[in-house]
């Protein structure tokens, strides 16, 4: 039977690295209304554009412990960037709540986003 802690912990560690993920595609989805967006945009573009395997939090390493493989990604996400049609589908291969379902044996959260209404306000 798996340690409790070591769940939560492995549990808390996806849900960190999904939500890098996630706030790198709206940091290259929402156009930039100010200095700060735009420079977090370009960080964002660098990021994804990385080709980093070392660093615990590179692109890389995260799409690969979320389940997706990090060059398909890639290529769905820079090609929305460079304005060319892209299908939603595309990348849904393996979704953060399958990953976290089948890792850990248990069903994620019903309520949107994975969180529990207590810690969404």
């Amino acid at each position: 039977m798996t340690d409790p802690r070591i769940t939560e912990r492995l549990d808390r560690q996806l849900a960190l690295r999904a939500a890098v993920l996630l706030d790198a595609i709206r940091c290259l989805a929402d156009p930039p209304n100010n200095r700060e967006q735009a420079f977090a945009r370009l960080a964002a573009w660098r990021w994804v554009r990385s080709r980093d395997a070392q660093a615990p939090f590179s692109f890389e390493n995260v799409c690969e412990s979320l389940g997706f493989d990090p060059r398909r990604v890639r290529q769905v996400i820079l090609r929305d960037w460079n304005g060319e049609p892209t299908s939603a589908p595309a990348i849904r291969r393996a979704s953060v709540a399958r990953v976290v379902r089948r890792r850990l044996g248990r069903a994620p959260s019903p309520t949107p986003g994975g969180l529990s209404r207590r810690h969404s306000a």
